[in-house]
């Protein structure tokens, strides 16, 4: 790595600390985070502002996708910008030789013509629709910064007029079509660009269209045509070796607004750049897992990050399910990566904010036909309930929190909208097996919709009747905590008799089918879905029984590079997502493809997740060395890939990451938590990998931080359980350790405020 980009990542590293920033040595530094990326294996890089911005594209050469650029709630402002010096020289991306991307600031080295090196620092600034691009090493001279715009929705593309001032040392750009719409404040329409020390602006007012090769791959928004308003020019002195060019982008909702808010970020961009790194210096401190393996270390803490980055307020609280085109809320998304993204790493808060936001959107008309659905679509514009898992995965989310948190407040406020999703589902979508029906397209597998299902799966899933039948006793637990024992008698006995059918009518020779078809007849596809039965409900599976769901799935499904969504016997097995010429490949997409966050449910859903550890192994390695920078894509091929650097389905996509971090701490560690048991009980069963010399992982059980550390033998670990609070009077300890007999702990504290499980 070249010295200068060392020397930026140090400098920017004492800053920190000079400011006061004060980080327990928990977890890696953000510093130790950074990943090179070189010409010869470009990768993507992609900065979140935890509001309803982000800022995304090719660490090193030109854009590869329409979707890159800076966006604000689901609409591009800004496609790219580039420094043309005095010479005609002009750096962009695809004249950059080095990068490093941190989480919380690009960096890219550019080489001139006498050799000596440019060396640009992009970075995000939290909930402030902006961002900076420094430029250090500038040689004298005059110097010309040149931004490219293009205003438009995510997925549109058009050529609009645009409004061009220059005003008090700042540009501003708006589409001519706007200026006379409503303002709305969810999308700012005005773009406000200020270098530091500008002489004057140049105009120019071309397009310049652009083919992009990896949507052109997907046929799917290829081309475009930003708009080159002009360039911002400034001259660096003679008596300056090394030049500084810095520039600010801010988008507002007026001009004179986006101008303000430009000269603010650029006076307080120093603190605002400390204030995130700050913040993402005390998320992985807070929520650090160490492994004793300093590389999978950083790739845990980068999940961690990545995760966190899709956590937004774009429409109030929510998880966006993954970039690029899925920049929104999606219910069943959410759901599924509640437990890895907040609930197992001890931050209550936020899940609770986020299942109350989509409780808020509850179909309660009693007229309709998706009475008591919980919405599994959210954004800026619309809200649909087109799915029959996805209030199911709500439920689960709002019972493991529950057990984690011991919230009975929640719990309560949480009652109604499960009976109200129960009571719905009674009323309108029950057969007389008590199994949940659906349509061909209503279950996660959901490509081509209802109308055009290419994984038609109606019409009783079998993890949609797992689920189901989570709900029903969520639901008793609910009435039964309420005092409202009758209601959880009933519920219960619900889930029993689901339970009985289940098992009468899903299990053949021995295997667990993938659903029943409307004619009643078992379906014969081999699915991975089993494992997310078993995820679902696990009390309604024997040891015996989940054996035989993963040992099929190691046979069928299960491959190096991840699971497959279908066997590849099947005549429907697609093997490339991206096969144009041959398919849509919206038909590979739960047809063949690879969906990462299957892997999760494998490995829990094994007796001994430790055998599942290869594909964990897969993940961690792909978040440091494939893909964009730092994060986990959506899918793969379902055929063996010449390399993992795919491009046809998302690019970081949430439950992924979350299932990752979940493994970590529910799997491996094995913290096993129910505060609304009686007594309250905290079970330890782990399962510590062989590449792991040891396993800690800080998080939160109620309202006491602690830390769980698991080390030595597999056979005999060492099993330490430290709180930084005061847990319950009355909780129940247990240590579960593989063909022993369970053992109980008690509390003991130290009397410096913490307390420390002895085990007996």
């Amino acid at each position: 790595m070249d010295k200068r980009i060392l020397s930026i990542l140090a400098a920017a590293a004492l800053a920190g600390w000079a400011g006061g920033a004060a980080h327990p040595a928990a977890g890696v530094t953000l510093d130790e985070l950074a990943i090179p990326v070189t010409p010869d294996h470009p990768r993507e890089f992609i900065f979140t502002d935890k509001g309803a911005a982000h800022l995304a594209g090719e660490a090193i050469g030109p854009d590869t996708r329409s979707y890159h650029g800076f966006y604000v709630a689901m609409h591009e402002v800004v496609d790219g910008w580039t420094l043309r010096l005095e010479d005609g020289t002009e750096l962009g991306p695809g004249t950059a030789v080095e990068a490093t991307v941190a989480p919380d600031r690009l960096v890219r080295l550019h080489r001139l013509p006498d050799g000596s090196t440019v060396t640009e620092t992009v970075e995000l600034f939290d909930r402030e629709n902006g961002f900076r691009v420094v430029y250090d090493g500038v040689p004298s001279g005059t110097f010309a910064f040149v931004p490219r715009i293009d205003m438009r929705f995510l997925w549109k593309v058009g050529r609009p007029g645009y409004e061009v001032r220059w005003e008090d040392g700042a540009l501003l750009v708006c589409r001519q079509d706007a200026l006379t719409a409503e303002p709305d404040p969810a999308h700012p329409r005005w773009l406000a660009i200020k270098v530091r020390g500008a002489a004057g602006f140049t105009p120019d007012g071309r397009f310049q269209p652009v083919t992009y090769p990896k949507s052109l791959a997907r046929k799917a928004m290829a081309e475009a045509s930003p708009y080159l308003p002009g360039s911002i020019d400034g001259r660096i002195p003679p008596q300056v070796p090394g030049g500084r060019v810095e520039a600010v982008f801010a988008a507002d909702i007026q001009p004179e607004d986006a101008a303000v808010r430009a000269g603010n970020l650029m006076a307080a961009a120093f603190d605002l750049a400390l204030a995130r790194r700050d913040r993402l210096q005390e998320l992985v401190d807070r929520t650090a897992i160490a492994t004793g393996d300093e590389r999978d270390d950083r790739a845990l803490a980068w999940a961690r990050i990545s995760l966190d980055n899709l956590i937004m307020n774009q429409r109030g609280l929510g998880i966006y399910a993954g970039f690029y085109w899925f920049t929104t809320y999606w219910g069943r998304d959410t759901f599924i990566s509640l437990p890895g993204a907040c609930i197992t790493s001890g931050d209550f808060e936020t899940a609770q904010a986020l299942l109350r936001s989509f409780a808020d959107y509850q179909d309660i008309d009693p007229g309709s036909p998706r009475r008591g659905r919980v919405p599994n679509f959210v954004t800026v514009d619309q809200v649909q309930y087109a799915s029959i898992d996805g209030t199911w995965w709500f439920t689960r989310a709002v019972d493991e929190l529950w057990r984690w948190s011991g919230d009975t407040a929640f719990a309560a406020d949480m009652a109604p909208v499960v009976e109200r999703a129960v009571e719905g589902a009674l009323a309108t979508a029950v057969d007389g097996e008590l199994f949940l029906v659906h349509g061909d397209g209503e279950t996660w597998m959901d490509a081509g919709g209802t109308e055009h299902p290419y994984s038609p799966r109606g019409n009783r899933a079998v993890e949609v009747q797992a689920l189901w039948h989570r709900g029903l006793l969520t639901a008793s637990r609910l009435a039964a905590a309420a005092g409202d024992l009758t209601a959880a008698d009933r519920y219960v006995d619900l889930a029993n008799k689901l339970a009985a059918a289940f098992h009468a009518r899903f299990w053949q020779d021995g295997r667990l089918v993938d659903h029943l078809n409307p004619d009643g007849t078992r379906d014969g596809q081999i699915r991975p879905n089993g494992l997310l039965a078993i995820l679902a409900s696990p009390t309604l599976f024997t040891p015996q029984q989940r054996e035989a769901v993963t040992a099929e799935a190691a046979r069928e499904v299960v491959e190096p590079w991840g699971v497959l969504s279908l066997n590849v016997a099947d005549h429907a097995f697609h093997p490339r997502h991206l096969d144009l010429g041959n398919y849509y490949y919206d038909e590979a997409y739960h047809n063949g493809d690879v969906w990462l966050w299957l892997s999760g449910a494998y490995v829990s859903a094994l007796n001994d997740p430790t055998d599942g550890f290869g594909q964990t192994r897969m993940l961690l390695d792909e978040i440091l060395d494939e893909g964009a920078v730092g994060t986990l894509q959506e899918i793969r091929d379902g055929a063996k890939a010449a390399s993992n650097d795919e491009f046809g389905g998302a690019t970081s996509q949430a439950w992924s990451l979350a299932e990752l971090l979940r493994n970590a701490a529910q799997d491996y560690a094995g913290l096993q938590v129910d505060l609304t048991a009686d007594p309250p009980l905290v079970q330890i069963a782990p399962h510590l990998p062989a590449a792991w010399p040891q396993l800690r992982v800080r998080t939160r059980i109620g309202p006491a931080p602690c830390l769980l550390t698991v080390k030595g033998d597999k056979g005999d670990p060492t099993i330490e359980l430290e709180f930084l609070g005061e847990p319950g009077p009355d909780w129940e300890y247990r240590l579960v350790l593989p063909g022993k007999e369970p053992r109980t702990g008690g509390i003991r504290p130290d009397g410096a405020g913490r307390w420390s499980v002895v085990w007996n």
